[in-house]
């Protein structure tokens, strides 16, 4: 009986708030502005990028408080970063325009502001109620988003965002609402001075198509990790469409690093001599809920490889196939504790396959998807 091992750890992004006033030498009201700031590195547009590019782009909603009477000031209007300062690191200098200008009132008692990135995902056919629905509450739900693996189609919300103090930018924090995937494979111990060769491999039965519903935002005077939107796999609504995605990398492609020796080391992840080979690296997925392995159209990775052993003989195993709900949360091997039911947004999760002669070991673990010098890691058991 083959036996499957795994430890998930999923990273919770936790930033914290940044709010910077500048002092303004002129009482005549001011355009309202947006700006990011580079301390607070949750502005990315994928997994390695440090800040936004020229030509992203956001879609904003807004409104502001007057009295007892709440209005619209911005209604899913696009906002295009311009230019860029001359700091890689520093963001506070970017252009973020739109039209027409809008500007503050210095009647409102407060406004806020919901965004997302990129532009382009509202519905088509938004009606003037829905617009203010969004511009007031925050709540609106995306067209239909095709993920395809790359970092083009990552989703990005901005936590709610109140405002009090005028004539300053505004600054949006966007989390991630997708998911990451990397696939690496290695050989096992007993394999150490044979020679693996990967033949191919895929990704399988991936939901791939879906609306992600932007409605639940925490108070913002809460602790900062619950200042973005509820990230619940409940709020995409997928299609029933599933894809295959076979790796990037040329194959046939030879394993070099080896794992663990059974006898002597309890943790698969350990002792491993080379570099573990990576067969999908910041693959972008659409958080979904994992199909049990008997279940129609399991998630699952596909993997043909080939063993040549010292003296020469080759045994090829064709198409084998691993169900990611198939394993638990705890590293060890008695796989009684609770599979991990999903894979959740703005989480990256790396699977390591370790290849033997008659078994696959398989392994997860996680990495922050961004590092920042205010988040914490979530270890989940």
């Amino acid at each position: 009986m083959k036996r499957y091992i795994l430890i998930v750890a999923a990273v919770a992004l936790a930033t914290v708030s940044c709010s910077r006033n500048y002092d303004v030498n002129t009482p005549d009201p001011q355009a309202i502005g947006f700006g990011t700031w580079a301390d607070v590195m949750t502005k990315r547009t994928g997994p390695t990028d440090a800040l936004f590019a020229v030509n992203d782009n956001f879609n904003v909603f807004g409104s502001k408080v007057v009295g007892s009477e709440t209005s619209v000031v911005f209604n899913g209007d696009v906002v295009t970063l311009t230019s860029v300062g001359a700091s890689a690191t520093d963001a506070s200098d970017d252009v973020w325009e739109y039209a027409p200008p809008r500007f503050w009132d210095a009647g409102a008692s407060s406004y806020t502001f919901y965004a997302i990135a990129p532009a382009g995902l509202l519905p088509t056919g938004m009606t003037a109620a829905q617009k203010t629905t969004a511009a007031t509450t925050g709540a609106f739900t995306t067209d239909q988003i095709v993920f395809d693996g790359t970092v083009a189609t990552d989703v990005l919300v901005a936590k709610k965002t109140p405002v009090t103090t005028y004539n300053t930018k505004v600054n949006l924090d966007f989390q991630h609402v997708g998911t990451i995937i990397d696939v690496k494979v290695k050989k096992s111990y007993t394999l150490k001075d044979a020679t693996v060769e990967v033949k191919a491999l895929s990704l399988e039965n991936i939901l791939y198509k879906g609306t992600y519903n932007v409605a639940t935002y925490k108070d913002n005077t809460v602790v900062a990790d619950e200042n973005k939107p509820v990230a619940a796999i409940a709020n995409w609504t997928p299609t029933t469409d599933v894809k295959s995605f076979s790796t990037a990398v040329s194959v046939p492609a030879t394993i070099a690093a080896y794992g663990y020796s059974d006898s002597s080391v309890a943790s698969p992840e350990n002792t491993v001599s080379g570099t573990v080979s990576d067969f999908f690296t910041n693959f972008v997925v659409m958080p979904q809920t994992l199909v049990a392995p008997d279940g129609t159209n399991p998630q699952m990775i596909k993997i043909t490889y080939e063993i040549t052993t010292t003296i020469g003989e080759v045994t090829t195993f064709t198409d084998k196939t691993v169900a990611f709900s198939a394993f638990d949360v705890k590293d060890n091997k008695v796989n009684t504790d609770s599979a991990v039911a999903g894979w959740n947004p703005g989480t990256h999760y790396i699977y390591t396959l370790t290849l033997d002669v008659n078994k696959i070991d398989f392994t997860a673990s996680i990495t922050n998807w961004e590092t920042t010098t205010n988040g914490y890691n979530n270890l989940v058991n």
